[in-house]
């Protein structure tokens, strides 16, 4: 068994990460909303990168956004991202989005 933590609702998510890194949890679960897909909007990927910067443990990265694409292509070269999903139900084309990675 795995076990993740979310901090989407932490007003300090740096400080949080940062405790959290010292503990036996797997990874640090971040969900990515663009007020489109889903009504909230949350982490930009500037706070995903600092997260990444700061966490010693792997990430994964819940993209609940309309155009995921520009999105991974920002974030999937940070050392510690180890999955990342997307909703096949978006209105694109999830192929092309695929085959672009």
């Amino acid at each position: 068994m795995k076990i993740s933590v979310s901090v989407l609702n932490s007003s300090d998510r740096k400080n949080l990460v940062k405790k959290i890194n010292n503990t036996p949890i797997n990874y640090f679960h971040i969900d990515v909303m663009d007020g489109k897909f889903v009504s909230q909007k949350t982490f930009s990927v500037d706070e995903i990168k600092e997260i990444s910067s700061i966490s010693d443990k792997p990430l994964d990265i819940h993209l609940m956004v309309e155009d995921p694409l520009p999105l991974i292509k920002e974030i999937k070269e940070l050392p510690n991202i180890n999955n990342i999903t997307i909703h096949l139900e978006i209105e694109k084309d999830i192929h092309k989005i695929l085959s672009n990675l």
